[in-house]
C-alpha cells in the first residue's frame, strides 16, 4: 500500500507541477533547489522528507515504519515517475499570483457591470 501510495503521490504531482500554477511548499522547495543545484529529484526530495521526519521528531512526535520508507522511497519514486513521463521541472515556466492578478483585473473594473437600479 505504502508503494502504490507513492507512485499515486508521484504522479500527482507530476501532474500539478505540469501545468504551471505553482507548487506546493515542498514540491516548490524542490524545483528551487533542482534549478539551483543541478541535482536529482531522488536526491533532493530523499533530503526535504528527511529533514522534515527529523524536525518532526523533535517537536515529539513518533515516528514509524511507514514513515522512514515514504522518506527514503519517494524521492526513488519521484525520479522514476518523471523519467517515465519525459518530465524535467526545470523546464517548467511557473505562473505567479502578481500575474494571475493582473490578467482578472480588466474583469473586475469593467464598468458594463454597474448595474443602475433608478431607472
Amino acid at each position: 500500500m505504502i508503494v502504490i501510495g507513492m507512485i499515486l503521490l508521484s504522479v500527482g504531482c507530476y501532474l500539478y507541477i505540469g501545468v504551471g500554477i505553482g507548487s506546493g511548499a515542498r514540491d516548490g522547495m524542490m524545483v528551487a533547489l533542482q534549478k539551483r543545484s543541478g541535482r536529482s529529484i531522488r536526491v533532493l526530495r530523499g533530503f526535504l522528507e528527511i529533514g522534515v521526519v527529523i524536525i518532526g521528531f523533535l517537536l515529539g512526535r513518533t515516528i514509524g515504519i511507514g514513515t522512514i520508507i515514504t522518506s527514503i522511497g519517494l524521492g526513488y519514486c519521484m525520479q522514476f515517475i518523471f523519467k517515465i513521463f519525459n518530465f524535467n521541472v526545470v523546464s517548467v515556466n511557473h505562473r505567479y499570483i502578481k500575474e494571475d492578478i493582473k490578467s482578472l483585473n480588466p474583469f473586475f473594473y469593467k464598468q458594463s457591470y454597474k448595474i443602475n437600479v433608478y431607472k
